[in-house]
């Protein structure tokens, strides 16, 4: 259970972040968003970039325009997280809905798919600029039908994107990943802006819940908040 107070809670995801510098990115990222209040036990091995690209870049727009078998270390499908999980009804293992990664974009799953996805270093040793995330972020949620929050790691940088979306208003069978993106960028692993904390403290299921004055208990109000 995440920490009951905002100092406890923001503490705890300040532990969080430095245990990226030392843990495997796919562990340190499912434990920070466990603390914040996100888990699930549906995931996915997607293994490398290039089986990554293989399995959802049909068209090739990403291997275009980000070379990511070259700027991109490693991407993790974290876990997708469903109205069962948000309810936490039942503390069992569950499985991922869709076990064929072929199948992961069926569109009557209402879900949010969490990504981890490390970033080589830059060449001139520069961080990415908002925009670079940005587009990448886009970029990666055209490839599903459902959302897809994108945590990136750059060396010892963390940044989280959250695209919008929108419904097709000629197939409401699909969605339009819209311009705006929310993303918290460059935050410290070592030495975490107080700034920075609060921003993850709110993005908090629980806090969530306390701004909607009721309990978050499925992917409707989620998708809401």
């Amino acid at each position: 259970m995440p920490p009951a107070t905002p100092a406890d809670l923001r503490a705890a995801i300040a532990t969080d972040l430095v245990s990226f510098i030392g843990k495997p990115l796919r562990t340190a990222a499912r434990d920070l968003f466990a603390t914040l209040g996100y888990s699930s036990g549906r995931t996915l091995d997607l293994g490398s970039v290039t089986e990554f690209c293989t399995l959802y870049d049909s068209t090739g727009a990403l291997l275009a325009k980000f070379e990511p078998a070259i700027r991109w270390q490693s991407i993790q499908l974290l876990f997708q997280l469903t109205s069962a999980d948000i309810a936490r009804s039942s503390g069992r293992q569950l499985e991922l809905i869709a076990p064929d990664p072929a199948d992961l974009s069926a569109r009557a799953i209402e879900s949010y798919l969490f990504f981890a996805l490390e970033l080589a270093p830059p060449a001139d040793g520069k961080l990415r600029s908002r925009t670079d995330l940005c587009d990448l972020a886009r970029a990666l949620n055209r490839l599903f039908p459902m959302p897809a929050l994108v945590l990136f790691k750059e060396g010892d940088r963390l940044s989280v994107a959250i695209t919008y979306r929108r419904g097709n208003k000629k197939d409401r069978s699909k969605d339009v990943v819209e311009r705006k993106v929310t993303l918290i960028k460059d935050i410290s692993l070592s030495r975490p802006h107080p700034g920075h904390l609060v921003i993850l403290e709110d993005f908090s299921l629980p806090s969530l819940s306390a701004l909607r004055g009721r309990d978050i208990r499925t992917f409707a109000d989620l998708d809401a908040a």
